[in-house]
């Protein structure tokens, strides 16, 4: 995993954060914790904050143990990762397998306002990174977002050749907690009909209706 293109120094640690769009089903913030260590830069913990499934690394270079969050009790991937930030990071990297870079953050810990930089840039990527409608593709839709009363409704025209489909999708955004949350999807292609809700933004449910030639 390369390491993100946002960095903030932290002092004992730095932090790396890129928005990952390359995953064709989700997508969201990926937030590094590196440290040097014997003189490596190594990362010790990830925190990709996905829509559909986020989890979490500990040492990615070391144990790599992947847990994945519990949206029911989370809340929001990203304000989830930055409380563990402030109250747990020690005791995270400890697990993470770096006992020596645990006891510096425990003597000196990252300051309030470096976190709050973070917390600051990771909802500006979350916000201007997004992958909710396309500019770039073959097929460009007009004024392709609309906003009504605290919803937002985005227009793409998706060409998929990995699955030789196309069509449009309709998104359905609003804010939650600072954070841009995509609680409803149509994927109006040509080979298949999917419905993607996040019920109360806890659970993700996915429905595809199969289009049979001559059938609506």
């Amino acid at each position: 995993m390369e390491k993100g293109s946002t960095t903030i120094d932290g002092g004992s640690v730095e932090f790396a954060m890129s928005y990952r769009q390359e995953i064709m089903d989700d997508q969201g913030l990926c937030l590094q914790v590196y440290a040097k260590v014997d003189g490596d830069d190594t990362e010790i913990l990830r925190f990709d904050c996905f829509d559909q499934a986020p989890h979490y690394h500990y040492g990615p270079e070391n144990h790599n143990i992947r847990l994945f969050m519990d949206k029911t009790t989370c809340g929001t991937p990203f304000g989830w990762t930055m409380d563990n930030l402030k109250n747990n990071l020690s005791t995270m990297v400890e697990r993470s397998g770096y006992e020596e870079l645990a006891g510096q953050l425990k003597a000196h810990p990252v300051s309030a306002s470096v976190l709050a930089e973070v917390e600051s840039k990771g909802r500006n990527l979350f916000a201007n990174e997004r992958r909710t409608v396309t500019h770039k593709f073959e097929r460009m839709l007009d004024n392709d977002i609309f906003t009504v009363g605290n919803i937002r409704i985005g227009l793409e025209y998706r060409l998929l050749p990995q699955i030789n489909s196309e069509g449009l999708a309709i998104h359905v955004l609003t804010d939650i907690a600072g954070q841009n949350v995509e609680f409803l999807a149509f994927d109006c292609f040509d080979k298949a009909l999917i419905t993607t809700m996040d019920l109360e933004i806890k659970t993700s449910v996915s429905i595809g209706i199969q289009l049979l030639p001559g059938k609506l």
